[in-house]
């Protein structure tokens, strides 16, 4: 996808993820039980009618805007067919359900075009913040705060927070292996002189805390005890990933620092590191 198309869609696409966490508002102000009606998925995982009610809005609206682009939605029973190669949207409806549901105000709304085995466009939309983050390949990464003007993001240069001790890294203690967080941890102490894992601001993605220049690196590992499928899934990193490398960073898998690749939409994607200076590649991998 050239660089004028992606920047026809980018305003259409982020209009979606806004309506859609307008959707899913109505019912974080209206936390009734049986509104919200609760299930678990095969995962043990959360989903609620918010997440439903997001997904269906979304999926409607983006075949509307790209009729001949499948979208494949993390709260879909079946996927429509993806040839190989060819583009396809995938969405995350309400990407943090149990902060949705414990009212932290930390969840999103996802949507990210694949093609060729990469994301060229990603919105992510927080709408307890009120913030609008967008990217695609070959533009500049962007956020809108609430209606203000849209201004670029970058990442920021990492050598002179290296020398002086202050590098910020997140880390997803929460939803991480136990024994791989506190091994990941003892790893990068042992590459780089780590601060203590600073307080993070509700709802905003900890990728694009990097791609904004408020932290340095992320380390996104999961429930999987493993390196090869602790990262999550297409729709959890796919939107952040393009704004990440827009803004001037990327993403590695941790365990060797090869390139995160996209296959299946809903095949396990790897444990990653996400980074804003690539002085930085290479030298945290865990092979």
């Amino acid at each position: 996808m050239d660089k004028a198309a992606a920047a026809q869609l980018l305003p259409p696409v982020g209009l979606i993820a806004q309506h859609a966490g307008a959707i899913i508002m109505h019912y974080y102000a209206n936390m009734d039980e049986a509104a919200l009606k609760l299930e678990m998925k095969d995962d043990n995982s959360p989903v609620t009618a918010a997440d439903k009610a997001a997904s269906d809005y979304i999926v409607q609206a983006l075949t509307e805007l790209t009729p001949t682009i499948p979208v494949v939605s993390e709260e879909n029973d079946t996927d429509p067919s993806t040839a190989s190669g060819a583009p396809y949207w995938v969405v995350d409806p309400l990407d943090g359900t149990k902060e949705f549901l414990a009212r932290t105000g930390g969840f999103c709304v996802k949507i990210a075009l694949i093609t060729e085995g990469r994301p060229v466009i990603g919105v992510v939309y927080s709408p307890v913040q009120d913030v609008l983050y967008m990217g695609a390949a070959g533009l500049p990464a962007m956020r809108q705060i609430g209606s203000g003007a849209v201004h670029t993001i970058q990442t920021r240069p990492a050598t002179p927070a290296e020398e002086a001790g202050t590098l910020r890294v997140l880390f997803n203690q929460t939803h991480a292996d136990p024994a791989l967080y506190d091994a990941t941890r003892e790893r990068l102490a042992d590459i780089l002189r780590l601060p203590e894992t600073p307080a993070i601001r509700p709802g905003l993605p900890r990728n694009l805390q990097v791609a904004q220049g408020t932290a340095d690196l992320h380390v996104g590992t999961g429930r999987d005890e493993t390196l090869e499928k602790g990262g999550g899934y297409q729709w959890d990193i796919a939107a952040d990933l393009v704004i990440l490398q827009a803004a001037g960073g990327n993403m590695q898998r941790l365990k060797d620092g090869g390139d995160v690749v996209f296959a299946a939409p809903r095949d396990r994607l790897p444990s990653y590191i996400a980074y804003g200076d690539a002085a930085l590649r290479y030298r945290l991998t865990f092979d």
